[in-house]
């Protein structure tokens, strides 16, 4: 497909959730991936930080591969080697008393299931976040997500209080207070 026919079949068919870069990714390969036209990029975003590793690195490759030979997918409604092998991985760099995770499908889900966590943990309802921070589109991580998503949802959404990105005073003196249930920080905003 050319970079035109690309760019008009989705925002036919695609509902605008936010502005685009104007490139229509085709491939990559490493840290570059290429347009339609042919053109290279350095790919300083990864894709969400899903590709932060780099696009078709031989070993990923191979592993995803093998992993089709085998099953491509099941839910976490039965077992699987995949993950059990991972949660230990995962549970043997983890500090004493974390031996155990949840894995997500996005980003989003790992934030709302902390914030529920933090606060039935705490008993407390309110979150501290940081201005500027994007934590996501559902209803509560849109919560701690700073600036106009939030304004189409304002009087539904759960207790944040926005603090200024970059200096930890301010968070340190209202952690104090005591009544906050987490702090969410993106280290590098979106």
């Amino acid at each position: 497909m050319k970079h035109a026919e690309i760019v008009s079949q989705e925002e036919r068919y695609q509902v605008k959730t936010y502005r685009k870069k104007p490139i229509a990714a085709v491939r990559g390969q490493g840290c570059w991936i290429w347009d339609a036209n042919e053109k290279r990029y350095l790919d300083l975003y990864g894709g969400h930080c899903v590709t932060l590793l780099g696009h078709n690195h031989p070993a990923v490759t191979a592993a995803l591969k093998a992993q089709l030979d085998d099953l491509l997918f099941y839910s976490n409604a039965v077992f699987s080697p995949v993950r059990a092998r991972a949660g230990a991985a995962l549970a043997a760099l983890a500090p004493t008393g974390l031996q155990q995770v949840f894995f997500c499908s996005t980003g989003t889900e790992a934030n709302e299931t902390a914030l529920k966590l933090a606060r039935k943990t705490t008993g407390r309802s309110q979150v501290l976040a940081m201005e500027g921070g994007f934590h996501g589109r559902t209803l509560g991580s849109l919560s701690a997500t700073h600036g106009k998503y939030r304004e189409a949802y304002k009087d539904v959404l759960a207790p944040t209080s926005f603090i200024p990105f970059g200096d930890p005073r301010p968070a340190l003196a209202s952690l104090k207070s005591g009544q906050f249930a987490a702090l969410i920080i993106e280290p590098i905003q979106s």
